[in-house]
């Protein structure tokens, strides 16, 4: 059997380095501030508030393309480290050079690269998703309604439907938690 191999496009303002932080800074948008892929994009350092019990992002309402609602998230320190590798002097967080179908392309050949079969490979939404279950998991009792707020859904019934399954099937598909080289637990 031949395996393919699999290569991610050349890019004038790309370096792979600077490629991968990029991806990385996105990803952590997605799992830890559980936004869009269309909103982490457009966030600004400007809506980064602090306060005592740490970093907030505010996020505007127009910045929220699908729903126009806004939110405040508070900024795992994960996230806030990812970000700050990607800055520049620009106020966006996440200074992304190129399409929407372009990072959604990355984001499928990296999983390809990493072995994952073309049948497992998960959209950039999955990262949501996997925000929305460990939210779900974490509390317990109340796991389904801290899920529903964490989202931001109006209904409890969406994040039910369509993010929260924690069935074997969808247990399979999270990230594999492993323990860093200082002993910390991470996702990925």
């Amino acid at each position: 059997m031949v395996e393919a191999t699999y290569h991610l496009p050349p890019s004038p303002l790309l370096t792979a380095w600077r490629l991968g932080e990029l991806m990385r800074a996105a990803i952590y948008g997605l799992y830890y501030a559980r936004e869009r892929t269309s909103t982490i994009f457009l966030l600004r350092w400007s809506w980064i508030e602090a306060r005592g019990d740490g970093p907030w992002l505010e996020i505007p309402g127009e910045a929220v393309r699908k729903t126009e609602k806004e939110s405040e998230v508070f900024l795992h320190a994960d996230a806030q480290h990812g970000f700050e590798r990607v800055r520049t002097s620009d106020d966006l967080i996440i200074g992304w050079p190129h399409s929407y179908d372009y990072f959604c392309d990355v984001h499928e050949r990296l999983q390809m690269i990493a072995g994952v079969a073309r049948n497992k490979i998960l959209s950039p939404q999955a990262w949501r998703r996997t925000h929305a279950t460990q939210m779900a998991l974490v509390g317990a009792d109340d796991g389904m309604e801290a899920a529903r707020r964490s989202l931001n859904h109006a209904h409890v019934e969406t994040t039910e439907e369509h993010y929260t399954s924690i069935d074997a099937n969808m247990i399979r598909r999270l990230p594999s938690i492993r323990v860093d080289h200082d002993g910390q637990r991470r996702l990925f």
